[in-house]
């Protein structure tokens, strides 16, 4: 009854002179249809079909080389594959990036030399318009990154590179990495069997390029710092890296956003634009200085004005404090957390304590718990551990599968009457936290999340055990690495 011509599928059905076809049968030849063109449809890779917004190309000597396109843009991205890898391992963060305006090319290794593949995916993107290109590069896509940038000088804009290793195809990229002159961020895992050392002495070597090194726990390597719980922290930091490029907002100030009375007390407060690990584009306000810098997370449904004028008095006492404003929808608001942390380290503050209030302090537990990063500590006020049921508009945070993995020290703060979370999900919390260093301070009352901490409602006590826990900060450790 159904048959292809040219392409399109024609039916030899009867209806009859009156009325239409049945319902069931019209969703079978829908159905059919769009089988019919999906299968038609070329694909690369078995993961990506050409369309209006995935462009199959091939490029390079002879058309050799094949690719996906992605988004459009005068700021270009080459994504380069690792050895056991082809470029299905990079289309999730891809896509990611092409959406923030950049027109991002991922592509296959031919038989060629990798660096020269990589040059050529470069032309690639300039003949698709980009006029400015960043190398990203993971394990052999970064070593062949560093080579081809070393071997044609503003082959590149910036360059990434993931857990690149020494040695590619018998080459030492030592001295490729010495020649780099751009911008280059190198990231690897403390632990990852192939780089853990060979990232760092590339990294040193492109002293004058200039360079920077993120290191982060685990042991993942190449793309999988992109995909897995690394992500939270890896994500951000090389979205935060390339984006710069691409058509981006300015982030408001402290007087746009929160009014000139906020601001009076906060004179010097500037503001500040990142990244989440998925993409998601965020910002906030930092003040004040000191050795260490505690990241603000608010309640819901309020924005980071609401943590005046606790964060003024913070920066008053010698503290460094980001404030930040989490994502309007979604429930990945644990990223938000460890992006304001990976924000905080790229400002220069060595100890970091991340602490949320309500809403804000559930999305702390949960990215403690759910994603790899280090932190010195974390400080809940009122966190909730579940709220897949709390009402309509709160993102259902649900942090309790997660906290054994929490490794951070903890301290959990509230009232003992907290209809939101009470005195027995504390106990719970910390009985599940695997940190050696955990601690509450439940005081009479109801009060709830930043209200503990400012304004009349204020109490002595807990203000007094977060500042203690924050003086007594240390070194970050690893949390969330299962």
């Amino acid at each position: 009854m159904f048959s292809l011509v040219r392409g399109r599928l024609r039916c030899g059905c009867r209806w009859g002179r009156i009325g239409a076809a049945p319902a069931s049968l019209v969703a079978a030849v829908l159905l059919v249809a769009g089988a019919a063109v999906a299968a038609n449809r070329p694909t690369l890779d078995g993961c990506v079909h050409g369309s209006a917004t995935a462009k199959l190309v091939h490029f390079g000597s002879g058309g050799r080389l094949a690719g996906v396109a992605l988004g459009d843009g005068r700021a270009g991205v080459v994504f380069a594959n690792q050895s056991d890898e082809d470029l299905c391992g990079w289309l999730p963060f891809a896509r990611a990036t092409a959406a923030h305006g950049l027109r991002v090319l991922a592509f296959d290794y031919g038989s060629g030399a990798p660096q020269r593949e990589v040059a050529a995916a470069a032309g690639e993107l300039r003949r698709l318009g980009a006029t400015r290109i960043v190398l990203v590069g993971a394990s052999k896509g970064a070593k062949a990154a560093i080579l081809a940038e070393a071997a044609r000088p503003r082959l590149a804009m910036a360059l990434v590179a993931l857990s690149p290793e020494r040695s590619l195809q018998g080459a030492d990229v030592l001295p490729a990495a010495h020649r780099l002159r751009v911008p280059t961020l190198f990231v690897v895992s403390a632990h990852d069997p192939y780089s853990a050392e060979d990232t760092p002495t590339l990294a040193h070597a492109a002293s004058r390029a200039p360079a920077h090194l993120v290191t982060v726990p685990g042991a993942a390597h190449g793309v999988d710092l992109v995909r897995d719980v690394s992500v939270a922290t890896v994500g951000a930091a090389v979205l935060d890296f390339v984006l710069p490029g691409s058509p981006r907002r300015h982030p408001p100030s402290l007087a746009s956003e929160c009014g000139p009375s906020v601001a009076a007390a906060a004179p010097a407060a500037s503001a500040v634009a990142f990244t989440a690990g998925d993409g998601a584009q965020l910002h906030g306000v930092v003040l004040g200085h000191g050795e260490t810098t505690v990241v603000l997370a608010h309640e819901y449904p309020d924005s980071l004005c609401g943590w005046f004028p606790y964060a003024a008095e913070l920066a008053r006492g010698g503290t460094r404090v980001l404030a930040f404003d989490q994502r309007p929808r979604g429930t990945r608001l644990d990223l938000d957390v460890v992006a304001a942390v990976q924000k905080a380290r790229e400002l220069g503050a060595e100890r970091i304590v991340a602490m949320g209030a309500s809403l804000g302090g559930a999305a702390t537990l949960l990215a403690a718990g759910r994603d790899c990063f280090s932190v010195s500590g974390i400080v809940s006020a009122s966190g909730e551990t579940d709220l897949r049921t709390y009402g309509r508009g709160v993102p259902p945070l649900y942090s309790v599968p997660f906290e054994p993995a929490i490794a951070a020290p903890v301290l959990v703060v509230g009232s003992k009457d907290d209809p939101l979370v009470d005195q027995a999900q504390v106990a719970q919390l910390l009985e599940r936290v695997s940190s050696t260093s955990k601690r509450s301070v439940l005081v009479e009352g109801s009060e709830h999340g930043w209200d503990l901490l400012q304004g009349t409602t204020a109490n002595d006590s807990i203000r007094d055990a977060v500042a203690d826990f924050v003086s007594h900060a240390e070194p970050p450790v690893a949390t969330g690495c299962r």
